[in-house]
Formats: structure tokens, sequence, C-alpha cells
């Protein structure tokens, strides 16, 4: 998906062995996170969260849990170019 400014928001995978897209499985596989410009990305696995069958019911929000290791910033210079990438993976 993209923004209206043609920014890529998020990534998403079809699994499934049909060739009608209405019977794949889509899962969510990145997000991208941005500021004033594109931050890093947010990776959540193979097993994504799925988006099939629109939303769920509002009658209670989901908890989730913060694990470690997804997410890579992107380290940029004066140019907007990417020189390094760090996550956030705590090494002892």
């Amino acid at each position: 998906m993209r923004d209206a400014q043609g920014n890529l928001l998020s990534t998403y995978i079809a699994n499934g062995t049909s060739t009608d897209l209405a019977d794949l499985t889509l899962n969510l596989s990145e997000q991208y996170m941005y500021g004033s410009s594109r931050l890093g990305l947010f990776s959540s696995g193979i097993n994504g969260q799925s988006v099939d069958g629109g939303p769920d019911a509002m009658e209670g929000y989901r908890r989730f849990s913060y694990n470690r290791g997804f997410k890579q910033y992107e380290l940029t210079n004066h140019l907007g170019n990417v020189l390094a990438t760090i996550s956030d993976r705590k090494l002892a």
C-alpha cells in the first residue's frame, strides 16, 4: 500500500495455491515507520497478522506484547542516503 504521496506504507503476502485472488489468505508482512521522513520498518515475520475477513468487532481492544528484534531503523545522512540500519534487539 502507498499513501497519497507515493510513499510505501506496508507490504502484504498472499498465501495459497488458488488462481483466484479472493481465495488467497492475505497477511501483513512489513509496515514502514515515518516521521518527517522514513525512519525504518517493522517486520512482523513470516506469520504476519491476517487481514482477511474485514475489521474485528470493536467490543474490546487487543492486548499487545512488546517483542524486540522486529524493528529496523535506518540511519541516513543529510542527502537521505541510508548509511546503516540498526535493530531494536538488545544485546548483552
